[in-house]
């Protein structure tokens, strides 16, 4: 395993690069019946669907890091790759909070099993899968918000989230299957999916 800056910048420009063809050509479609035929929700409520899934993505690499600090449990490189993707993830908050504004909500809390944050098999495990729950997050919020001014921030978090997830199966040299990277997830699905997670 080696996550150097080369291989850090390489799968960063393929995560955008490929993000970049799935919003000009709109792979990002609906193949959920569910998510079809789910009232449409405002802007302010996918912007806070959006910041949910980095607020849960920047607590596990948070909690991540601090089990580290206490024990190094993870190799350097995953460890470096995990703080690095926390900065992301707390830039994209910076950034979902300024276009909310005073709606924005308050930081929920989270707790991940012990295992996914020590072991170097399950924290990446982990890690990608938030990461392509909120890349389903983001793509229904591309795809439906009214506010057109906001979506090359999205495409831009997407693009970014796509390279940790990159990062993630270079980690484990294994391929996973993309549960939600083509498929929109509605507020309520992504409250489904992390709801295990809240504190």
């Amino acid at each position: 395993m080696n996550i150097n800056l080369s291989t850090r910048r390489q799968i960063l420009g393929i995560g955008v690069a490929s993000v970049g063809a799935l919003a000009l050509t709109h792979v990002a479609k609906a193949q959920d019946a569910t998510t079809q035929a789910a009232p449409a929700a405002s802007d302010a409520e996918l912007l806070r669907m959006c910041l949910l899934v980095e607020q849960v993505g920047a607590a596990y690499y948070s909690q991540v890091l601090a089990s580290q600090n206490t024990r190094a449990y993870l190799p350097t490189e995953l460890a470096t790759a995990a703080a690095q993707m926390l900065e992301t993830k707390n830039a994209h908050i910076s950034t979902i909070v300024g276009a909310l504004g005073n709606t924005a909500a308050g930081t929920p809390t989270f707790k991940f099993p012990f295992q996914a944050l020590v072991s170097r098999k399950a924290m990446p495990w982990l890690g990608h899968r938030l990461e392509e729950i909120a890349n389903g997050a983001h793509l229904t919020a591309l795809d439906t918000l009214s506010n057109r001014a906001l979506r090359p921030a999205v495409i831009g978090i997407i693009g970014a989230n796509s390279a940790n997830a990159g990062i993630l199966q270079h980690v484990l040299s294994a391929e996973f299957a993309d549960h939600f990277f083509e498929i929109k997830l509605t507020p309520a699905q992504v409250e489904m999916y992390i709801s295990a997670y809240r504190a």
